[in-house]
């Protein structure tokens, strides 16, 4: 098996498969006793709460039914009577505290239920967030792993409209069994007619819903093309080029024509769906006023009373209107827990992980790094980025990796430090495979700057201090450590010092040119403090004077560490213990730049091709 087929087939083990809806009822009800469990776990007293509420409500509507059929059978006594007013106030007294009480009910019901499901929604979201943290790097370059990200992150409001409709159907059910038990009481029969009413709606809303969960699925890269679109037109990263290259109204374009092709598909779904909404609504007007009609026959024949009839009027109206909701909120929960099921699969995606990540303790050291045969090919690509490369180098080492772009340097770099793990071949600290061990614990024992550094909205002090997390706080390792990558002086000249947010996004933020971020970032490796260190183009966005000082002063500022150091400038490399020559993924050459330059190698026709360009004036 080739080693893209072998990466393609270990993400299909991660759980990327086809999408696969709920198709049985008992999966839909799994479903939705999973929504039930995320809105339980959220809080469970606002649950509580808002179920208590509801009974209460719903009790008491049923009860006023009762107290209105009273009413109006004193009403007409009195009026045969010649009662006065008096006899009514109680029935009045008792159906006005009844509604100030489904009043003040229904209030604190929303509140709850606002709440509630911001809780949920928080909840669903920590879920994705711990997928995506846990799974691996290689994870990120599969476009069918971000199109599954991005439906589980889409899917995150519908906890959310699931607990509203929940909410709403049990606060709806509760009343609507009042009112049936109500009408049961009344007569039988009239039940029976009008649940008619609720099985074409049902059936009309179901099936729209199914089709716009397939129709939004199929949209999904569409989707996130537009999002990248949109992310390009709004984001400060790429603002200076879109302005420098008037590329807005190209790209709103672009998102325009995604955006009309999604719209064609959606107004098909809605035609589609029209006559069948038409008949269902007709189906079910057909019923109430079919039970309409028999509550008429049995006051015309005497087999009802007038005030029995008034009250079975005032339930059937009701009925009617619950019915109707009750239909429209089975839709949408079917419809919320058909993209439910794209987040529960994702979310089920960190057991998996769990179970196939190695358990055994991670090396805090070691005396030998070796590469053995290592393969790797990114997801999707037909060639792979490394090809049976073996090497190895001791503690204490300063090591370089050179060689053209596309070689290969990076992707090394992602596997030494367990981002990647490799198609074949090992990857050994000592005689430990680090295959075996778990990466979050290894990686605890190495520094990674990578050309393309982070740079985090925080304080200069919390940006040094992400290189290890537990000891951020402490403020003298922090300087100490800006002290070596040549920051101090700089940040010192900051409003606040190291207490300055960086970047322009927050209120009071101060911007840093790309070679003084590029400092922070080196300052956030010396503050890890680790026994491996990997600098991937750690002076790119650097002057001569300043990238010349920091290749002078790396062997005493990481003294007794090993070093991989990454360069595409080859005068930089020329003082390591040894440099590795990569060409094409596979490892061409070997040694140290006097034995190299010897050779006449690769290495020495592109350092003196550098060389002459410099010489020369042009770029290297």
């Amino acid at each position: 098996m080739s080693a893209n087929r072998q990466g393609k087939a270990r993400l299909k083990n991660f759980g990327w498969d086809p999408y696969e809806g709920p198709r049985s009822p008992r999966r839909l009800l799994g479903l939705l006793a999973g929504a039930v469990r995320l809105i339980w776990e959220a809080n469970p007293r606002l649950v509580v709460v808002f179920v208590g509420l509801q009974l209460l409500s719903s009790a008491a509507f049923g009860f006023a039914l009762l107290v209105v059929r009273n009413l109006v059978s004193t009403l007409l006594s009195a009026g045969q009577a010649s009662a006065g007013f008096g006899s009514v106030i109680p029935e009045l007294a008792v159906l006005g505290g009844v509604l100030a009480f489904t009043s003040l009910s229904g209030s604190v019901q929303n509140y709850v239920r606002m709440l509630l499901a911001e809780e949920v929604s928080w909840l669903a979201d920590q879920r994705v967030l711990d997928v995506a943290c846990a799974v691996e790097l290689e994870a990120f370059d599969s476009n069918d792993f971000h199109d599954r990200l991005m439906r589980a992150q889409s899917a995150g409001g519908r906890p959310f409209m699931i607990t509203q409709t929940l909410l709403q159907l049990s606060g709806s059910l509760t009343t609507l069994t009042g009112l049936l038990i109500v009408l049961l009481l009344l007569q039988p029969l009239l039940v029976a007619v009008l649940l008619v009413t609720v099985v074409p709606l049902l059936v009309a809303a179901t099936v729209f819903s199914a089709e716009f969960h397939f129709f939004a699925m199929s949209f999904s890269t569409a989707d996130r093309w537009r999002w990248y679109l949109r992310s390009l037109l709004i984001g400060g990263e790429m603002a200076k080029e879109v302005r420098a290259f008037d590329l807005s109204g190209q790209l709103r374009n672009w998102q325009k024509e995604a955006f009309d092709e999604k719209m064609a598909g959606y107004r098909d779904l809605v035609r589609r769906s029209i006559p069948r909404t038409l008949v269902a609504g007709l189906a079910a007007s057909a019923a109430i006023a079919g039970t309409l009609a028999v509550l008429i026959w049995f006051v015309l024949t005497g087999r009802m009373p007038l005030a029995s009839a008034t009250a079975a009027t005032v339930a059937i109206v009701q009925l009617a209107q619950l019915l109707s909701q009750l239909a429209f909120g089975v839709s949408q929960l079917y419809e919320s827990a058909l993209f439910l099921d794209d987040h529960r699969a994702f979310c089920e995606l960190l057991p998996t992980i769990h179970r196939t990540r190695p358990s055994r303790p991670a090396p805090v050291d070691f005396e030998e790094v070796r590469v053995e045969h290592l393969t790797f090919a990114y997801p999707d690509s037909s060639a792979p980025a490394l090809d049976d490369v073996s090497l190895s180098f001791r503690r204490g080492e300063i090591v370089a990796l050179v060689g053209e772009n596309g070689s290969g340097k990076t992707t090394l770099a992602k596997l030494l430090s367990l981002l990647y793990r490799p198609q074949s071949g090992r990857i050994l600290w000592d005689e430990i495979e680090l295959v075996e061990v778990d990466a979050t614990a290894l990686r605890r024992s190495m520094a990674v700057l990578f050309q393309d550094f982070g740079k985090y909205m925080v304080s200069v002090a919390l940006n040094i201090g992400m290189g290890r997390v537990e000891a951020s706080e402490d403020r003298t390792a922090v300087v100490r450590a800006a002290r070596k990558a040549g920051a101090h002086e700089f940040v010192e000249r900051l409003p606040a010092g190291y207490d300055t947010p960086l970047g322009m996004v927050f209120e009071d933020g101060a911007d840093l040119s790309e070679g003084q971020w590029q400092r922070i970032a080196l300052a956030r490796a010396f503050f890890r403090d680790a026994p491996f260190i990997i600098l991937d183009e750690p002076t790119a966005a650097l002057d001569a004077r300043a990238e010349n000082q920091l290749f002078e002063s790396i062997r005493g500022l990481f003294r007794g560490r090993t070093v991989l150091l990454i360069s595409h400038r080859f005068s930089s490399v020329r003082s390591a213990d040894r440099i590795f020559v990569l060409k094409g993924g596979r490892l061409h050459e070997e040694g140290t730049h006097d034995e190299l330059m010897r050779v006449g190698g690769h290495y020495a026709e592109l350092f003196q091709l550098q060389a002459a360009a410099y010489l020369s004036g042009e770029p290297a």
